[in-house]
């Protein structure tokens, strides 16, 4: 209850700049200007990048990083980058800088960011996470 009621708090005294570009002949999602939803390896493969913004007290966002940090050793095109938001001010920021940017609200954890969409909740490995493991395949199929 208090990460929420910071996070709200946050969320009304914060004035971030959406910043963002949409190129619609290449893709309509909107890709926020500094995130890199997918990279080349060097071995010419594709390389999907997860963005997970979670907190210390939300015992739903350690259940996912856990899951999350399992799939690199099977999947090592994914590219996972957790930032926690509850001690970090800045991370609070760009967490709500690429919610806005996307056209969504931010606040709730675990939140995840990748090919240009954010989804927010975790409800299980079974569920939520293997469903995330479908869109990253998905995203790797067609590059942002």
């Amino acid at each position: 209850m208090k990460v929420l009621v910071f996070l709200m708090s946050a969320l009304m005294t914060l004035t971030i700049p959406a910043v963002a570009q949409v190129d619609a002949q290449t893709n309509p999602r909107i890709t926020p200007v500094n995130i890199k939803w997918t990279s080349h390896s060097s071995d010419g493969g594709v390389n999907v990048h997860l963005y997970m913004y979670w907190s210390y007290n939300c015992p739903h966002c350690h259940v996912a990083m856990d899951f999350l940090k399992t799939l690199p050793a099977k999947y090592p095109w994914i590219k996972l980058h957790f930032r926690e938001v509850s001690k970090n001010k800045k991370n609070l920021a760009a967490y709500f800088q690429m919610a806005d940017a996307l056209g969504e609200e931010g606040g709730a954890v675990p939140a995840f960011f990748y090919c240009g969409y954010m989804y927010a909740g975790y409800t299980g490995n079974d569920t939520t996470g293997q469903w995330l493991l479908e869109e990253m395949k998905a995203c790797r199929q067609n590059p942002v």
